[in-house]
């Protein structure tokens, strides 16, 4: 087994290709200025597919950051507080009543978040 150490490491290594001791399936490590790193199972044991398939998922997160996009899954109570924000913000600025914000807060408060 290769192990993080002894990986593949790829763009100045911000990105490794490595297998773990317990696993004979390739990982991979990114890493992005100022973010922790992120780690994803590649789901194959041949390295060449693995080195492809990092630099792809690289190139991924690379183009979502440029973009302003999250490249690491969010909670849906992030989103969604979020969401009731931008609301409170509108009916602040008189697009939508102070009635639809609250409707809509118990709605997510009650059903969307606990589940």
């Amino acid at each position: 087994m290769v192990g993080i150490e002894a990986g593949t490491k790829l763009r100045d290594g911000k990105l490794i290709v490595f297998t773990r001791d317990r696993s004979p399936y390739f990982q991979c490590r990114l890493k992005f200025p100022k973010r922790p790193y992120i780690y994803k199972s590649l789901g194959t044991r041949d390295e060449e597919e693995a080195v492809r398939l990092a630099e792809d998922l690289y190139a991924e997160a690379k183009f979502k950051l440029d973009n302003g996009m999250a490249i690491t899954p969010r909670e849906f109570r992030h989103v969604a507080n979020e969401y009731l924000d931008l609301m409170r913000k509108m009916a602040e600025g008189g697009r939508i009543t102070d009635k639809k914000v609250n409707d809509h807060r118990k709605v997510i408060n009650r059903y969307f978040i606990p589940y």
